[in-house]
């Protein structure tokens, strides 16, 4: 392991000016060797502390230049039009203007990310003496997974993140208002979609909200609330068809109409996602569980804690699925919960879903027939290959003993 990890490093202290490398904190382009080694010696003793992997890899994105800094958006406040904008241990307010953001349709997608920011030369003491005139933006990075439907009334044919694709029906008007046909949530933004047919009623969810509206009823409920809709759900040409607006919009999409064209977009943010699966076992045996990381617009690290009921499951050992990370698994108190720390030395973005790691738990012995073994994740960060912190979503799952 050790000569596998140096080898890595090695590649990439002397990685290509312009690539993903270990940087010093000294902004002077590459990290020493003996911090290199030092890392190895804390991950192979298995130091459980946040000084290790992932805390080195929070320091590596460093600026070098006196013209251009590149900070962090922490988050915006739209009643003042300002975003707080974090760079090293500073925190200073500026208008969406000059950072750009007023330019970008839905501001609401872009709360968190990397923004370069040219600023005054020398910028040594730029934030003690902060000048909003004359900073502005000249990217702002986003890292969402976003998907971006456009439908035309009466016309089957849509276009889907730019490509075309088939709905299940052609949208069409009812009352003025544009509906879709119902799967089209379940299929392009990914909710849980049913019909309860003794109450004719159709449900909607997502980690954003739940939305239940009743075959022609003037009313739905939206996380428990009932509210007036702009149009019933219905059922045309023996399709089920919901007010597309009404549903996106409760789900956490944005909706532009062009009432002209006859065409509506609606478009749909994804955040990261990690996943614990389901697994089943007998009282006394070993049981796997996968954690999958989903919507991943790019990782380097991933640190998160696994709780579970101790008197129940114990852990047993730890195994990364994902190609390119080192991993390392351990109980951080006691036997409960169990650490997991993915780190890819290469700093080179992995993306796309991704199946992280397999944790496996050994059921206790006497373990009740039907009993259910909730697994919980907490403390979650993860980073991408700029030392962004993604804003994760949790799901947990639960071991159930046979």
């Amino acid at each position: 392991i050790i000569i596998a990890l140096l080898a890595l490093l090695t590649v990439s202290v002397f990685a290509a000016e312009g690539d993903y490398g270990f940087y010093d904190r000294n902004c002077n382009g590459k990290i020493e060797i003996i911090d290199a080694l030092r890392m190895v010696k804390d991950i192979t003793n298995g130091v459980d502390k946040d000084a290790t992997l992932l805390h080195a890899l929070r320091t590596l994105k460093v600026t070098t230049s006196g013209e251009l800094i590149t900070a962090y958006v922490k988050s915006v406040d739209y009643e003042s039009s300002t975003a707080t904008v974090f760079y090293k241990d500073n925190e200073v307010k500026m208008s969406f203007s000059q950072l750009g953001l007023d330019k970008k349709d839905f501001i609401e997608l872009y709360e968190e990310g990397l923004i370069t920011m040219t600023v005054p030369s020398p910028s040594k003491d730029f934030f003690a003496n902060f000048d909003s005139k004359s900073v502005y933006a000249s990217y702002v990075y986003e890292r969402y997974d976003t998907n971006k439907l456009t439908v035309t009334v009466g016309d089957k044919n849509a276009v889907l993140n730019g490509e075309s694709t088939e709905l299940f029906a052609a949208p069409v008007f009812n009352n003025g208002v544009i509906m879709i046909p119902a799967n089209t949530f379940k299929d392009v933004f990914e909710a849980e979609v049913s019909w309860d047919p003794t109450t004719s009623t159709a449900t909607f969810k997502n980690h954003i909200g739940t939305v239940v509206m009743g075959l022609g009823r003037a009313t739905a409920t939206v996380n428990g609330a009932i509210t007036v809709v702009d149009a019933p759900l219905a059922v045309i040409e023996s399709r089920t068809y919901v007010p597309a607006k009404f549903v996106a919009e409760a789900l956490g999409a944005k909706v532009i109409c062009d009432e002209e064209a006859q065409t509506m977009t609606i478009i749909k943010q994804f955040y990261p996602t990690l996943i614990i699966g389901s697994a089943s076992g007998t009282a006394g045996s070993e049981v796997a569980v996968n954690v999958s990381f989903k919507h991943n617009t790019g990782i380097a690290g991933l640190e998160y804690r696994i709780k579970y009921n101790s008197s129940l499951a114990s852990f047993v050992s730890g195994k990364a699925n994902a190609t390119g990370f080192f991993s390392q698994f351990s109980p951080s108190a006691g036997a409960n919960p169990v650490k997991g720390v993915l780190a890819n030395l290469s700093l080179k973005n992995i993306s796309g879903d991704l199946s992280l790691a397999a944790i496996t738990f050994k059921i206790a012995d006497g373990a009740v027939s039907g009993t259910s073994i909730p697994l919980t994740l907490s403390n979650v960060n993860a980073y991408d290959a700029e030392i962004i912190h993604l804003k994760t979503i949790l799901v947990d799952n639960t071991i159930t003993v046979e």
